[in-house]
């Protein structure tokens, strides 16, 4: 392989072990979740925090991003 795959793969696998972590704190915080127990879903929809919004805008961009590629290959 060369170098710039190499990297490319090492990033890809970076960030998908951050992307991981924000998703367990987004499901830890949902209603029912290690830190919100007793809670309900409309208050959580109704005020999204940052950090979620970020993390499903991250997510659609990298299906995106795998869609081209494998339509580009």
């Amino acid at each position: 392989m060369k170098s710039m795959e190499i990297a490319g793969v090492a990033g890809v696998i970076v960030i998908a072990v951050l992307v991981n972590g924000l998703i367990a704190k987004v499901e830890d915080e949902s209603p029912g979740g290690i830190e919100n127990p007793n809670g309900r879903w409309r208050e959580v929809c109704s005020k999204p925090k940052a950090y979620q919004v970020v993390i499903w805008f991250f997510g659609v961009l990298v299906v995106f991003w795998l869609l081209y590629l494998w339509a580009t290959k």
